[in-house]
Parts: C-alpha cells; sequence; structure tokens
C-alpha cells in the first residue's frame, strides 16, 4: 500500500510539472564481446489501465498484456534492421524470477530518482552516474552485454471521466487529467550494472492497445538510442490520444 502510494504521488507530481523527454547517453559506442553489441530485453513492465469518473485507476490485464506483446514487438523489429544482437530474456523460474523482480523494481526507483534529479537538481549528482548494482549481473544471459528495461504507465480517460472533465472546465474553469503517460527506459551494462543510457517520455504518443499505434509510443521512447536509427516523433502532431488528453495533460510542451 505505502509502495503504491509512493508511486501514485511520484507519478502526479512528475506529471504535473510535464517534464518533457530527456535522452542521456554515456557512450555513442556500445561495447560488444561477439561481432557485435549483444542486448537482452528484460520483461517489459507495463501497466494500462483506464481513468475512472472519480479519478481512480483501474489496472486492465487485457490491456496491459496487448501493450507488453506490442512493446516487445517494435523493439525487435527496430534492433533486427540496425547493427545490434537482440533476444528476449527468458523469464526463469524459482529463485531467478525473485531475483529479476527485484531488480526490476530496483529499475523503477532508480528511474524515478533520476526524473526527480533532472527536475530539482541533487547537489551530491552533479554527473549522471547511476546504477543497478552488481546484482545485475544475474541477468547477464548467453553473454550479453546489455539489459534493456522498460517502464511504462499509460491510463484512458472513460467516457464519464471525459465528461466530467468536460463539465468541471465549464463550472470552475479547471480541468482534471483525463489520460496520462509516464515511461522510461534505460540501457544497462550487465556486467557493472551502470546505467549507460536513459530516456523518459511523459507526453502522450500513441495507443500501447494497438500494435500500429504503439510504434509511435515506443520509437519516442528509443529516442537517441544508442546505434539505433530512428526517425523523430514530431510532438506537434495531433492524434486521437492527443485530443482526447488535451484538457489536463501535457501534451505538447
Amino acid at each position: 500500500m505505502i509502495k503504491r502510494l509512493f508511486l501514485t504521488c511520484s507519478l502526479t507530481f512528475y506529471i504535473s510539472i510535464c517534464v518533457a523527454a530527456q535522452t542521456t547517453l554515456e557512450n555513442e559506442n556500445l561495447k560488444k564481446t561477439g561481432e557485435k553489441p549483444k542486448i537482452i530485453l528484460i520483461e517489459p513492465d507495463v501497466e494500462l489501465a483506464q481513468v475512472l469518473a472519480s479519478g481512480q485507476n483501474e489496472t486492465r490485464a487485457d490491456w496491459s498484456e496487448a501493450g507488453t506483446k506490442n512493446t516487445e514487438y517494435w523493439i525487435k523489429e527496430y534492433f533486427s534492421k540496425n547493427d545490434l544482437d537482440f533476444a528476449n530474456y527468458s523469464i526463469p523460474d524459482g529463485e531467478e524470477f525473485n531475483r529479476q523482480r527485484q531488480i526490476q523494481a530496483l529499475h523503477q526507483a532508480v528511474g524515478i530518482s533520476i526524473l526527480n534529479n533532472q527536475t530539482l537538481k541533487l547537489p551530491t549528482k552533479q554527473s549522471f552516474n547511476w546504477t543497478l548494482g552488481k546484482g545485475a549481473n544475474s541477468l547477464r544471459h548467453n553473454d550479453a552485454d546489455y539489459g534493456l528495461f522498460i517502464y511504462l504507465r499509460r491510463g484512458y480517460g472513460t467516457g464519464g471521466r471525459i465528461a466530467l472533465s468536460v463539465a468541471t472546465a465549464v463550472l470552475f474553469g479547471a480541468v482534471p487529467v483525463v489520460s496520462y503517460q509516464f515511461a522510461f527506459a534505460s540501457l544497462v551494462d550487465l556486467e557493472t550494472g551502470k546505467i549507460v543510457w536513459f530516456n523518459n517520455l511523459a507526453q502522450i504518443v500513441g495507443d500501447l492497445r494497438k500494435q500500429e499505434e504503439a510504434e509511435r509510443t515506443i520509437r519516442s521512447l528509443l529516442t537517441e538510442f544508442p546505434q539505433l536509427d530512428l526517425p523523430q516523433i514530431k510532438f506537434g502532431e495531433k492524434s486521437v490520444e492527443s485530443i482526447e488528453a488535451s484538457g489536463g495533460n501535457c501534451v505538447s510542451c
């Protein structure tokens, strides 16, 4: 309960200040133990929910599953067309499964700390120096050089929430959040645990529930990924999602 409350507060704060995507890259040239850098995709932490009229989030398992599959699909598509050796990280059983979950939880906490530091600079963090620790080495299967971590939360406003938003705007001039998108991705050196690339995405881009629309989301999330040539997303382009969220969300700021 405390963990969920902390995450909710962090998410609310992050959306309210409307932080634009910010990419941090340590080195443009990835190291490699084989002919080319080998990257494994750690099971994406994707949670999609509907925002009820009351403002509460109701997680949808079917949407989350579709979002996870679409995320994996587009990452595989991008990486297969570039000079990168890519594979999905097979979900282990038993103790290894628990260890993976612990490292994913650590990635979530470190990612939120990075975002907070980008907004309110900590005097002790003058340079980008973040790590998941030596424990990340346990995920180094098949001599993988790096692990790609994805954390994404997306809320879709229901008809009731949209109606309430319109009514509140008319009566009080204030527009409550209808929908939101909060995501970040990290590339981790599995030998040392050091985060060598990080990107966050606050703008609502695409719809992870639909494979074609999900491409825009993942392409934006992988902006300036090392050795990956992707065309930039133009945030000025309106979409169904941006129109839905325009009253109360930071879509193109």
